[in-house]
């Protein structure tokens, strides 16, 4: 008796069952192991085959009985999210983000907030524990031989502002040397030449490419490069805030300044309130990551802004839907582009006192 194919079902002698795993196969003229490898995403397979499993599962409205397949695979239907400093409002809007995409993949999210190189390691070991389907972080080094080892097990990972191509999981990184360039080059255009940059640690990838950009803008503009005006390593608010004086007690002092983290912003600006040097009047301003306070602070701050909701969506998806036989093939790797956003911080260059200290 001939089968009449229904949505997400078979009709048969007017019984009515759920399309399994099976139909796909026969559909498709593959095994059902076959067909599940392309259906759970795993294991080596042609294009081809993809393509022909995928036609069927949608052409029979397949729809995977989850909680079976996550027993059978032993992985839950969450994710891993492990980052530092979650507290900055960049990190927390990437981490929403997230959230908001994998709800699209009916994942959950398991997020880890860590500062601790050994507790960040120690997080990502138990995710891998609790079966987790995949991990998106952004480690510190001391942290890289923990995903080493995870990678090498089988399970997915995606890194984002990771550059090191060992640790062999797909990336997404920012264009930060790029963005560290054209923040500079925004300021120079403006007449500026001494031109200062404030960024935490340059070990962290980040950080190093953006002062890579910031000296690539100023050899551009055939200036020599000036030490006394790059503060890197700044771990803190108050680092930023010592940092910043030192910069107004310069002989001669920068009449602008590059803030590479958004960490720092917050710290610079209350340093130049205190010293009553405004913005950008006396010095203009450039931060990065564009945090909401950013257009609610006066004068509003211009900013490199990064497209989180890019960044989240590129990472989940990386994480979840490697291409058609790439098991063995080197891993992704997509880079996003910050968009510099002009506000009221920045204006053409005018003589600078250092600004006097408050009793």
């Amino acid at each position: 008796m001939r089968a009449v194919r229904a949505a997400g079902s078979t009709v048969k002698a007017g019984r009515t069952r759920r399309v399994t795993l099976k139909d796909v196969a026969r559909e498709a003229g593959v095994s059902v192991g076959m067909a599940s490898r392309v259906i759970s995403r795993y294991g080596s397979y042609s294009e081809e085959t993809a393509r022909r499993v995928l036609e069927a599962a949608r052409r029979l409205d397949y729809r995977p009985n989850m909680l079976a397949r996550s027993l059978r695979v032993g992985r839950t239907r969450a994710i891993g999210l492990v980052a530092s400093y979650l507290v900055t409002p960049a990190l927390t809007t990437f981490a929403r983000d997230v959230d908001a995409v994998a709800t699209q993949h009916s994942l959950q999210v398991l997020v880890g907030a860590v500062s601790d190189p050994a507790a960040e390691g120690t997080y990502l070991r138990t995710l891998h524990q609790h079966n987790v389907a995949g991990i998106i972080a952004s480690p510190s080094p001391a942290s890289e031989p923990v995903v080493a080892e995870l990678v090498a097990t089988g399970l997915p990972m995606v890194l984002v502002g990771n550059d090191n191509p060992e640790l062999g999981a797909s990336r997404v990184n920012l264009a930060d040397h790029e963005a560290g360039r054209a923040a500079t080059e925004h300021l120079l255009a403006l007449g500026h030449e001494r031109v200062a940059l404030l960024t935490g640690a340059v070990g962290l990838g980040s950080g190093r490419r953006r002062l890579e950009g910031y000296r690539a803008a100023l050899a551009g503009a055939r200036l020599e490069p000036d030490d006394a005006l790059v503060r890197a390593g700044l771990a803190s608010a108050d680092d930023a805030y010592e940092a910043t004086e030192r910069l107004l007690d310069l002989s001669e002092p920068p009449t602008a300044i590059v803030v590479a983290d958004e960490r720092l912003a917050g710290a610079v600006l209350r340093c130049l309130k205190d010293r009553d040097v405004s913005v950008p009047g006396q010095l203009s301003l450039v931060t990065f990551d564009d945090p909401p306070w950013a257009t609610f602070y006066r004068p509003a701050v211009t900013a490199m802004r990064v497209p989180w909701a890019r960044v989240a969506r590129l990472a989940v998806e990386t994480l979840l839907a490697p291409a058609p036989g790439r098991a063995a093939a080197a891993p992704d790797v997509h880079v996003v582009d910050l968009e510099l956003v002009v506000r009221e911080s920045t204006a053409p260059r005018s003589p600078v006192p250092r600004g006097r200290r408050r009793r």
